[in-house]
């Protein structure tokens, strides 16, 4: 498969996208009465636990950019 690379118009609309959903999950959060940031730290946490072997941790030092 040959690889695409988006333009600025794409990677734009993709954004406005993402951002649309994001809105939507916040309002659909908000009329269950759901805290957010609650919610956040249920998932990190069962990542961090559940999760801890599937995913090779970056060391901030390893980064390059």
């Amino acid at each position: 498969m040959k690889n695409l690379k988006k333009t600025s118009e794409e990677e734009k609309a993709i954004e406005q996208e993402v951002g649309d959903m994001l809105f939507v999950l916040i309002c659909f959060a908000n009329s269950l009465h759901i805290d957010l940031g609650q919610a956040h730290d249920l998932v990190m946490n069962k990542f961090q636990t559940r999760d801890a072997n599937r995913w090779t941790k970056i060391d901030k030092g390893d980064q390059t950019s």
